[in-house]
């Protein structure tokens, strides 16, 4: 059951709660007997936790049509005795059908690997019930075993079109400066930020660094914040050979995870989809489980926008996303 992570590629790592981003539980996890602490999850005796969340279930389908990639493998960390069932769930006449693929007890001191289900049409995920008096999650990964195959060089370049709103434009750009800054992180050598300030009051000096750059912009809305984002980043492609460009809104509450994820998945995009385009979802900033959009069409009539306020703690949401 036990392989070398080190022969492996992280694909989606498993996401705890974050209070400043999304503190909504069961976007993450589901479960009874459970005390979610921070980065790790404590379970009492016969505690249940589920990973068929809208952040930490794994789609699959979508990462075998357009990747290629099979064979997932799950490594998580965990401390006690547990039974781990291995899982899948599709949308069959409009219910979530749950398909339990196997049982496996471990006592565990550290970080396991199990091999998911290869299950078609799916999201798959997993499952932890305690048999110790107490237990412990501390987290872990969706990964593939590549077999000599190499990941595509991505160079993101990211535009945020911003007008008066520093608290939210500095808050992002803090978040990404965190890890495309940090070694040790994917994103390390493979983004770089433009800002266009059409409104002309971030501070440039205290925010940019090698890899974010501020530019003051006349306030030519939206088409033209962006566009300047595009400009500023064209003027250095001959050194940096950005291979997709990312927008931002300036309103939002990032979490970097959307940005990692992004990157690896582009990093492994067969290459009939490598020219293809990534739609992102929004949520409401109150009530964080629900849904702004996810993808939006314009017709001359407005925005129509797609699967707009939506429960996603809820599975057949969860499944009704992947279509």
């Amino acid at each position: 059951m036990n392989i070398q992570s080190k022969s492996l590629f992280k694909l989606q790592q498993i996401l705890f709660p974050v209070e400043d981003i999304c503190n909504e539980e069961e976007m993450y996890f589901k479960g009874i007997g459970i005390y979610v602490d921070g980065q790790r999850v404590k379970f009492s005796k016969g505690g249940v936790l589920s990973a068929s969340t809208y952040f930490n279930s794994f789609s699959l389908h979508k990462w075998k049509r357009y990747t290629g990639l099979n064979n997932i493998k799950l490594l998580i960390n965990l401390i006690g005795d547990f039974e781990i069932c291995l899982c899948s769930m599709r949308l069959q006449n409009g219910n979530a059908v749950k398909t339990v693929h196997s049982k496996i007890q471990v006592s565990a001191n550290g970080i396991t690997s199990f091999d998911m289900p290869d299950a078609d049409n799916s999201i798959i995920f997993f499952e932890l019930t305690s048999l110790s008096n107490e237990g412990v999650f501390n987290g872990g990964y969706y990964a593939a075993m590549l077999n000599g195959r190499i990941p595509v060089r991505v160079k993101l370049a990211v535009g945020i079109c911003t007008f008066k709103r520093e608290e939210f434009v500095t808050a992002t750009l803090s978040r990404l400066s965190s890890s495309i800054n940090n070694s040790d992180s994917i994103l390390y050598n493979s983004v770089k930020v433009f800002v266009s300030d059409n409104g002309q009051s971030l501070p440039v000096e205290q925010l940019e660094d090698d890899n974010i750059h501020i530019v003051y912009n006349k306030n030519l809305g939206g088409a033209g914040g962006f566009t300047r984002c595009l400009v500023e980043a064209l003027k250095v492609d001959d050194k940096e050979q950005f291979t997709n460009f990312l927008f931002l809104d300036d309103d939002i509450i990032l979490s970097v995870y959307a940005i990692e994820r992004n990157v690896t998945f582009l990093s492994m995009l067969l290459p009939q989809y490598r020219k293809s385009v990534i739609g992102g979802a929004m949520f409401s900033t109150d009530d964080k489980y629900l849904q702004f959009e996810s993808a939006a069409k314009w017709q001359r009539t407005g925005f129509l926008f797609n699967r707009r306020d939506i429960d996603m703690r809820d599975n057949i949401n969860i499944l009704l996303n992947e279509q």
